[in-house]
């Protein structure tokens, strides 16, 4: 019955897939639908924990902390409680902790952009700012180049726009633009 009035609503499986029971409201569960099948890229910094299940073994646990090194991840297990059926969750130490921070992403932009060749002198303190920002774009998954940057507007608080290229098929460009705010640039097309 599901399926049939989920296919008669054009195929929402999201409704299907993304609906849990509200018995696991507490668990804050986000579930991620792609439109491809397959290995997706996601923003690494979405995930902050892993919580592995009560047959998880310590090999396959070891493994997945190896693979997903360097992100900052906070690991937990399922146990059940003595003399109980009541599941709890462990704490479970990082065996990669001294990993070096994981780089997602380091889509290239020509430099020449954040020259003060080609910022106008007016805007010059603001490039190591903008720097900051381009790199953290640059960071993001997907993001295959950084192809424009510009800076306008008033001087005490000019906006920035970045226009990249994406490795999505359907959008293949990104836009970002920036407003300068206390001291820093903050993101205002979320």
């Amino acid at each position: 019955m599901i399926l049939l009035d989920s296919y008669n609503k054009r195929m929402d499986l999201s409704r299907i897939i993304g609906t849990k029971s509200l018995s696991w409201k507490h668990e804050n569960e986000i579930r991620l639908i792609f439109e491809e099948q397959g290995l997706n890229t996601y923003n690494f910094n979405a995930v902050t924990s892993i919580i592995f299940g009560l047959r998880a073994s310590e090999k396959e646990i070891s493994k997945v902390m190896n693979l997903l090194k360097g992100r900052g991840l906070k690991y937990y297990q399922m146990k059940t409680e003595t003399d109980s059926y009541r599941l709890k969750k462990i704490n479970l130490q990082n065996q990669f902790e001294s990993a070096s921070n994981y780089i997602q992403n380091n889509a290239p932009f020509d430099n020449y952009l954040l020259s003060t060749k080609y910022i106008h002198e007016d805007y010059h303190m603001y490039i190591e700012l903008l720097k900051n920002k381009v790199l953290e774009i640059s960071s993001l998954p997907n993001i295959i180049k950084i192809d424009t940057i510009e800076i306008y507007g008033e001087i005490e608080k000019p906006k920035i726009n970045v226009l990249t290229t994406t490795a999505h098929k359907l959008i293949p460009v990104r836009f970002f633009e920036f407003q300068f705010l206390n001291s820093d640039f903050v993101q205002i097309n979320i």
